[in-house]
């Protein structure tokens, strides 16, 4: 029960901080802290107390990697197959659930111990880190201070496009709306 109220404390801040510094950066950050914990919880808990703590550790910050990193999976798609390619990332995400079992019943065969065998979930977080940081960054570098500065900022990208900007007569912030007779047709 602790390990998982802790995990959704973790989802949460993990989602709130990737929308305020990035959430690429946010997910590689989670993923090598939830390395971190799991090292440390299979090599150095002692007792049921240092257990509970360093589990707890490990879902916050693997639990607290999900929730940006959905969204930055959307991101990196153009919005054409956004849908698409987010589609086929969640397929073919559990291909780690059936690996992962395998890998550890191969090492556990080779006589490797149960808790190095385990500590290469800890190596494949760090490795997803890593290819992270190969990876381009995506549109989330540097988001807006509030969903509805992205909404005005939107609108009014949008209503560029269509005409040159003359005087914006109003614009309703919480619903993004942008005065139409603000804009002078193109040339």
């Amino acid at each position: 029960f602790i390990g998982n109220a802790v995990a959704l404390v973790g989802y949460l801040f993990f989602g709130w901080l990737g929308d305020r510094i990035g959430r690429r950066g946010t997910v590689i950050i989670a993923q090598t802290l939830a390395a971190l914990c799991t090292v440390l919880l299979l090599f150095l808990a002692q007792g049921f107390a240092a257990v509970v703590i360093f589990y707890s550790l490990v879902l916050f910050f693997a639990q607290g990697a999900a929730a940006p990193f959905f969204a930055y999976v959307g991101e990196s798609y153009p919005t054409r197959i956004r849908g698409s390619g987010a589609a086929y990332i969640n397929v073919a995400g559990p291909v780690g659930g059936i690996f992962g079992p395998l890998i550890y019943g191969a090492l556990q065969q080779s006589g490797v111990s149960p808790t190095v065998a385990a500590a290469s979930g800890a190596v494949v977080a760090l490795i997803a880190a890593a290819c992270l940081l190969t990876l381009a960054s995506g549109c989330d570098e540097t988001p807006p201070a509030t969903p509805t500065d992205a909404r005005v900022t939107d609108a009014f990208d949008a209503a560029s496009d269509l005409g040159t900007f003359e005087d914006v007569a109003t614009v309703d912030a919480g619903a993004a709306v942008v005065d139409a007779t603000a804009f002078a047709p193109g040339p």
